[in-house]
């Protein structure tokens, strides 16, 4: 009589029972298949705990990148609009600091001995100066305005003026020996904060009270700044949580936070790892006031604060957590069907019954059904929308995400195609990325602005090719990641930039409006020749900001060659060209994340190496500064001076035509296409006053 084997029902916990009973019941042949067997899934657990560690690791250097990026530029944003406003206070000063009267008054004043005697000529003086600055100090909301002659001593006050601290005075006379506005770290004062500018006074005899060589004293104006730093620190609406931006002001023995709200105070701060013009890099460190952080630094121009971005370390890694628990459940359901699928295949190699084999088939697909689910489930908790299109473009699956993206359905994607879901314009981009996609083995990524039920989005796309059972192509997996906040901030930080121009360019037209007038024309024409070459957008940003800083180098040069009525003689040639060194060394620090310096420092060389200052040649010369130059001659020409009549918009065109040896003939194609357009009238109109 012949015994039936028992059916042997087990989970995962079981398989070593299962394994070392078999090894006993078999022959050492099926032992060696058994051993075997056991090594290969041994590797194969290595291997997949292997792929999941560099997975995570991918996703963790990702995340703290992008983190790192977004940080950054928060914080040189915020930084460089606080430098923009420190740079306009006290502007309205200099209406008083190049005064003549004032000037003639300070001068006096630091000549004479006791002026409030009644012997002094100067002090029937002193009631119209006060109240001359009295009246100023009340018209721009200042706390107080004083007049220290050279000897440091208080001349004249605005009424109701503090006294001056003994900090305040030294401030002044530091100003006075240096020659030089100066701006004060900030304090508490009564109703806020408040920091000084201090404004230098030239005498009578100086011809440039803007770099004056002497000085006869300077105005202190005690400006409230807690409204302004109220309004630039204050949280984004688009802060993610955990986000939050401080602000130090870091001295040689003490550190303090300059703390926001209703009123913004001043609270020292001990441990800070801060100390004078040192470096703050992006890391994961210990928070000032506690807790842990990932935080980068950046100082702001001209005062010794330092704008720290933060980012609460748990919530920027909550994502992070997320994902790896997805994936270790993967790891460990992947590895579970590895196991049902081992022990189903030992079964069947020792003969085991029919109703075994089909019992333990049934297990295994159970669990793949389960793991079917969990990816299921995976896959909607995502919140990158994820895609799959056939070749012909229409969509077999889209994920909840994906859906919501829409304004769909989750079971409302398949079988519509790009141009119903986005339009036919943002379709017809897609087309050639998907193409490229197919053609390639490799993933294409690319980033797409697409107009969506709830507004404009930008969107990070990876698309692959997915392969069928045959090994053909099928179709295209397509991710996508929403970046509209990261390109956002770039373009607050671009805005700031921007801003910062503007400024330059209203002090430049301080000493010359025909340069602000003639850097507006350049853009102008820089931009339309850029737009007509399809450069990139960097391109278009560099071209933009170099243009209207191009001229800022004169500001350095004499105000009488700068601004004279006759044509130059050749000695002041020189002097007038080396304004361009003057540009760079006066832009060389400032952090535009574009070649604006190197464009700037290029313009004015040409093609065949007789430009300035470098004398470069051809290819040296990089595209933006080619751009600029062809502008710079065109804008130039067609604008009469007070030494030469203007040309024609043809006849300079011409002139560019005919030297092909210094001027990018591609350059000045997009500039006559630029000229002939409508834009390009509507400049000729605007510069020649028709």
């Amino acid at each position: 009589m012949t015994t039936q084997p028992a059916t042997t029902h087990y989970e995962s916990g079981d398989l070593d029972h299962v394994f070392s009973g078999a090894a006993e019941r078999h022959p050492p042949g099926h032992r060696h298949l058994l051993i075997r067997g056991i090594l290969i899934f041994a590797a194969l657990i290595v291997v997949a705990v292997g792929v999941a560690y560099w997975i995570v690791s991918q996703r963790e250097t990702r995340v703290v990148g992008e983190l790192a990026q977004r940080t950054a530029i928060l914080a040189e944003t915020r930084a460089q609009v606080l430098a923009a406003r420190l740079e306009s206070l006290g502007n309205a000063g200099l209406r008083l600091s190049r005064s003549d009267v004032f000037r003639l008054f300070a001068s006096e004043a630091s000549q004479n001995g006791d002026i409030g005697s009644r012997e002094s000529a100067l002090a029937a003086q002193i009631p119209y100066m006060m109240q001359a600055v009295t009246q100023f100090a009340r018209q721009e909301g200042l706390v107080g305005v004083y007049l220290v002659d050279g000897k440091g001593r208080v001349i004249i006050a605005s009424a109701g003026a503090p006294n001056m601290s003994p900090g305040q005075r030294q401030s002044a006379t530091a100003a006075i020996a240096a020659k030089a506005r100066a701006v004060t770290p900030v304090r508490q004062y009564a109703d806020g904060l408040s920091l000084d500018v201090i404004l230098p006074v030239a005498p009578p005899q100086e011809e440039n009270p803007a770099a004056p060589r002497n000085v006869s004293g300077v105005f202190v104006l005690a400006t409230p700044v807690h409204t302004t730093l109220a309004e630039v620190l204050k949280d984004s609406p688009l802060a993610l949580k955990g986000e939050s931006t401080r602000l130090f002001q870091v001295g040689v023995s003490e550190v303090q936070e300059i703390v926001p709200g209703g009123r913004p105070v001043l609270e020292a701060v001990t441990g800070a790892p801060l100390a004078p013009r040192q470096s703050f890099p992006f890391a994961r460190r210990a928070a000032i006031g506690g807790g842990s952080v990932y935080s980068y630094g950046t100082w702001v121009p001209g005062v010794p604060w330092m704008v720290v971005q933060e980012a609460n370390a748990v919530e920027a890694r909550a994502s992070l957590r997320t994902f790896t628990w997805g994936v270790s459940a993967v790891g460990v359901l992947l590895t579970l069907c590895i196991v049902v699928g081992f022990v189903a295949f030992w079964r069947h190699q020792t003969s085991e019954h029919n109703l075994a084999l089909a019992t333990q088939y049934r297990e295994l697909g159970s669990r793949i059904a389960a793991q079917r689910r969990f990816l299921g489930s995976l896959m909607n908790s995502l919140t990158e929308m994820i895609g799959l299109k056939r070749k012909s473009g229409t969509y077999i699956y889209g994920n909840p995400s994906f859906a919501r993206m829409i304004g769909r359905m989750s079971d409302g994607v398949e079988g519509l195609s790009d141009a119903e879901v986005f339009g036919r314009g943002t379709a017809e981009r897609l087309r050639h990325s998907d193409e490229r996609a197919l053609a390639s083995d490799k993933p294409v990524v690319v980033e797409e602005v697409l107009h969506l039920p709830d507004g404009v989005r930008h969107f990070q796309m990876s698309k692959v090719a997915y392969r069928g059972e045959s090994g053909e192509v099928e179709g295209i997996l397509v991710a996508g990641r929403d970046v509209t906040e990261i390109r956002e901030a770039e373009q607050r930080r671009q805005r700031g930039l921007q801003a910062m121009t503007r400024a330059f360019v209203r002090v430049i037209e301080q000493v010359d409006p025909y340069l602000g007038g003639h850097s507006e024309n350049v853009r102008d024409v820089s931009v339309g020749i850029a737009t007509g070459l399809h450069v990139p957008q960097d391109v278009l940003i560099t071209v933009d900001i170099a243009a209207m800083l191009a001229q800022i180098g004169k500001l350095s040069i004499p105000a009488e060659i700068v601004a004279k009525a006759e044509r130059l003689s050749p000695d002041e040639v020189r002097i007038m060209q080396g304004h361009i060194t003057q540009a760079v060394r006066i832009l060389k620090d400032v952090e535009f994340g574009l070649p604006v310096v190197d464009a700037i420092g290029q313009m004015y060389e040409r093609l065949d190496g007789s430009g300035y200052p470098a004398n470069r040649i051809a290819d040296d010369i990089c595209l933006p500064a080619r751009i600029l130059g062809v502008a710079d001659v065109f804008a130039a020409r067609i604008v009469p001076r007070s030494y030469r009549e203007g040309i024609s918009p043809e006849e300079a065109m011409q002139l560019l035509v005919d030297h092909p040896e210094r001027y990018d003939a591609t350059v000045v194609a997009a500039l006559k296409q630029f000229v002939d357009s409508i834009e390009g009238e509507k400049f000729l109109a605007r510069v020649q006053g028709r």
